[in-house]
């Protein structure tokens, strides 16, 4: 037997069905760039983007004939890629000497670990990016300031790439 509901179901489920409806077409009506939550315009995607180039502070390993390397997260800090930024951020921050201690702790790190075989040397950098290009192949390397380079301890240093900083 079929059952079906009497009218006050009807009007208790037509209710929510238009409050439900009308929360999630109200932030149309605010004005642009208003956020709230629960409720959201998702202005990141309504509004322009403006300039795709950041500045990102990172770690790389640099093998005897150029070649970059990323460095993951547990190499710098811990396993948390967000961690391990932060790391960065504030030993290039700083100064010259607290950086320059990061780098010989992850070189050791990649030593003792046996990480990136191929890497010679490890180099802190602030780098300045455009996001679009980099990410579409366009533009692999925007502009870099090198703040501390350091060898990988126990590989030959003659092959180390680097200019000593």
């Amino acid at each position: 037997m079929i059952h079906y509901a009497g009218p006050v179901q009807r009007a208790w489920a037509y209710l929510v069905s238009a409050t439900v409806l009308l929360a999630t077409l109200w932030p149309m009506a605010w004005p642009p760039g208003a956020d709230s939550f629960p409720l959201s315009s998702y202005p990141m995607f309504a509004n322009s983007r403006g300039s795709a180039v950041t500045s990102l502070k990172y770690a790389i390993g640099v093998s005897a004939d150029g070649a970059r390397s990323w460095i993951a997260p547990g190499l710098v800090a811990n396993g948390e890629v967000l961690q391990a930024r932060a790391v960065i951020s504030r030993s290039i921050a700083a100064g010259k000497a607290k950086a320059r201690a990061r780098c010989r702790d992850i070189a050791g790190r990649i030593a003792a670990e046996g990480a990136l075989p191929a890497v010679r040397e490890i180099r802190l950098i602030t780098g300045t990016h455009d996001a679009v290009e980099y990410l579409t192949g366009r533009d692999r390397v925007g502009e870099e300031k090198i703040h501390a380079s350091c060898p990988v301890p126990g590989r030959k240093e003659s092959e180390a790439a680097g200019d000593g900083r």
